[in-house]
């Protein structure tokens, strides 16, 4: 039974919901949710030695082996931010049709951009006619290398990397607030980003993620403040305030072009950073103010330069309200003109950032709609373990929406392991040296094979010689030549005639060696001490009958007589111990003998046993 992880990768928190299962029946068998440590609450050794927190990648790392997950199959996903998204419309209706073009007719639509190093996929969003509607989403080599390599050191490689909007909308569609003659709004509100989808008539009509400032953003901000304030009080040549001020600016602008690839605000995802207000380092009265600053700074220990640059950790009060006015903002400007007339219906939130009771009343009352949250109850079954609904609710929607993409048969998404990025079964990763195992193996087969005939020929030219050796001596032992092929069998019934067997005028005998050994064995047995008078054995084979009539075989019975003590009761004992398997004789005994002084003389009459004697007949 197939178990798949769906990992989900935030700024601040390594989600993931593990399900097992097939199309037919499926659930969630584990769920975690996990901060990543902030890089200033590391900790200070007995050695004054600054230990950094754990890592994304060892945290990850930690994660799967504690709950033992190292097999399973991960199912993983980039954030959209990252990658850059087209709408666009193509002459086909048939999939195969749109695979084949889709990258020469995105050239048109992706200009200024190299599609050669990119991973491209499309999602279809409608047709009209013979043409399709689709988006179309393209991810930089080096965002992919990245996101495969982080998850390597932490000892995972995704069978498949999906995009978190399409993860977020399959969640969508199997919860309880689903419907689908409902036009509804999926946002997921995150600590640096928040991620929109558009679902009309239950199917997905658009997707974006745009980049939030609530830590990371005013960060970058005040970290560039404060270097350019650094280097300007090294310099022991006072600049004019305005040439500071418009140097920083510089470096701010070159970091948001660099974070938003989009050459236009209305297709970014990340948005305009012009809304932004401007960090309260930016603010001063010159010189004095950049002096104060780099005092402020030496007095503070190192390990609290950077507190406030990290997600979900800032100086200044985060105010949600902005956050919230920001979101109804990007919400307009995307889907502006795009429900064609029809209007949202329903508004449904998830996300860490949601929790708040605000958020509901806000999108209530900003877009005059419907607004709920995401509710998963009921969709799959789970094991206690797994912990609150609340929180998969809130926290586990796209790993919810990626763990079950799998076992769900309309589910929609893309996959950037393409290409050299191609994701390698356990089969393939061994394919290489199993060849050259088998190779390797194929030619010792061959070795061994030719070793074994060489060794084959030989023994066979060695029997032969045996056969011809034993051949001769049988011709000159017994003065005939063999008579057949196998000369030891031939030798052998020579012998069996020479110990008794009889032939010709040679009469047959019982084999002495047989008696000698049967006659003490059965004395000893009986445990009885006596002497041997006298012994008188007859091992010559007899005829009884001849010519049509049956012939019958006997021995002459053999006659021995002991002598033993009276109180030996050996009358009784020798017939029974003669008597067992062991004997060829039958025993009968008597005390006609004489008697004296305790002694007693028995004469013993021993017979060959019937079935002893036929073995000596055929």
């Amino acid at each position: 039974m197939p178990v798949i992880l769906g990992l989900d990768i935030g700024s601040t928190s390594i989600t993931g919901a593990v399900f097992s299962g097939n199309q037919k029946k499926f659930r969630l068998i584990d769920f975690f949710n996990e901060e990543i440590p902030p890089a200033h609450t590391g900790e200070y050794s007995e050695d004054d030695d600054y230990v950094s927190p754990l890592s994304v990648s060892e945290l990850l790392a930690k994660i799967i082996g504690e709950r033992k997950l190292k097999d399973v199959d991960v199912v993983t996903a980039v954030d959209a931010k990252d990658c850059i998204m087209r709408e666009i419309s193509v002459p086909f209706t048939r999939e195969e049709q749109i695979r084949k073009t889709v990258f020469f007719e995105a050239e048109n639509y992706f200009t200024g951009f190299d599609l050669e190093n990119t991973v491209l996929n499309h999602i279809k969003i409608g047709e009209e006619g013979d043409s399709s509607s689709l988006i179309v989403s393209a991810l930089n080599y080096e965002e992919i290398e990245a996101h495969l390599g982080l998850l390597k050191e932490g000892a995972v490689d995704p069978v498949v990397v999906d995009l978190d909007t399409c993860a977020l909308f399959n969640a969508y569609r199997a919860s309880a607030v689903f419907d689908e003659e409902k036009t509804a709004l999926v946002v997921d509100m995150g600590a640096t980003s928040t991620k929109i989808v558009l679902v009309e008539g239950g199917e997905l009509k658009k997707m974006r993620s745009c980049r939030l400032e609530t830590g990371v953003s005013a960060a970058a901000r005040r970290l560039l403040a404060s270097s350019e304030i650094e280097e300007e009080a090294s310099d022991k040549e006072a600049e004019p305030e305005s040439a500071e001020g418009s140097a920083i600016d510089a470096r701010l602008t070159e970091l948001e072009d660099s974070l938003d690839i989009f050459e236009d605000e209305e297709t970014s995802p990340s948005g305009s950073m012009d809304e932004l207000d401007s960090s309260t380092e930016e603010a001063g009265d010159g010189a004095s103010t950049q002096d104060s600053t780099v005092e402020e700074a030496d007095e503070e220990p190192p390990a609290r330069d950077y507190q406030g640059m990290f997600p979900g950790e800032t100086k200044e009060e985060f105010n949600y309200d902005d956050y919230l006015a920001r979101i109804a903002l990007e919400i307009q400007r995307s889907l502006a003109g795009v429900t064609q007339g029809s209007s949202i219906e329903v508004i449904c939130l998830t996300g860490g950032m949601s929790r708040r009771e605000e958020a509901c009343a806000f999108f209530r009352e900003e877009f005059d709609t419907d607004t709920v949250r995401l509710d998963l109850t009921g969709t799959f079954e789970m094991e206690p373990k797994c912990g609150s609904i609340d929180t998969i609710n809130t926290q586990g929607a796209v790993a919810v929406g990626l763990g079950m993409a799998p076992f769900i048969e309309d589910s929609i998404g893309v996959d950037y392991r393409r290409g050299e990025f191609r994701y390698e079964h356990k089969f393939e990763r061994l394919k290489t040296p199993l060849i050259a195992a088998s190779l390797l193996f194929f030619l010792l087969f061959l070795q061994l094979t030719f070793w074994a005939f060489r060794d084959w020929k030989e023994e066979n030219a060695r029997l032969a010689g045996y056969k011809r050796l034993n051949r001769n001596i049988y011709h000159e032992f017994f003065g005939e030549s063999l008579k057949g092929s196998d000369p030891v069998a031939a030798m052998n019934a020579r012998k069996r005639t020479w110990k008794g067997r009889g032939t010709a005028a040679i009469p047959r005998f019982v084999d002495f060696a047989d008696a000698l050994r049967s006659f003490p064995e059965a004395m000893k047995d009986s445990e009885i001490y006596f002497v041997v008078k006298s012994m008188d054995f007859s091992f010559e084979i007899k005829q009884k009958g001849s010519g049509k009539k049956s012939v019958d075989y006997y021995v002459q019975p053999a006659r021995v007589e002991i002598e033993a003590d009276t109180s030996s009761n050996a009358q009784v004992k020798l017939p029974r111990e003669f008597g067992g398997s062991k004997s060829i004789f039958n025993c009968k005994a008597s005390l006609t003998g004489s008697r004296a002084e305790g002694k007693s003389s028995i004469p013993l009459e021993l017979t060959i046993k019937k079935q002893v004697l036929d073995k000596y007949i055929k």
